[in-house]
C-alpha cells in the first residue's frame, strides 16, 4: 500500500506491506519527503502507476518539488 501524509510543513510519502489477512507485514518506509511553505495544502502530490503486467512501480512527485 502506498499512502501520504502532511505533517506540518512536510508531506510524506509512504510504503507498507499488508498481508492477506489485512495486516501490516514489518514497518511502513518512507519513499519520499517533500516540504512545503503553505500549511492548508490539500492536494495530492505523489502518484504511483504501475507496468500493464504489474512487474514494476513507479511513485513520482507530481508538484515538481
Amino acid at each position: 500500500m502506498f499512502y501520504q501524509y502532511q505533517q506540518v510543513h512536510t508531506i510524506y510519502c509512504m510504503a507498507a506491506k499488508i498481508g492477506m489477512d489485512g495486516k501490516l507485514i514489518g514497518a511502513p518506509r518512507e519513499l519520499d519527503h517533500t516540504d512545503i511553505m503553505d500549511i492548508h495544502y490539500q492536494s495530492q502530490i505523489y502518484s504511483v502507476i504501475y507496468s500493464e503486467d504489474k512487474k514494476w512501480i513507479v511513485v513520482f512527485n507530481e508538484d515538481g518539488q
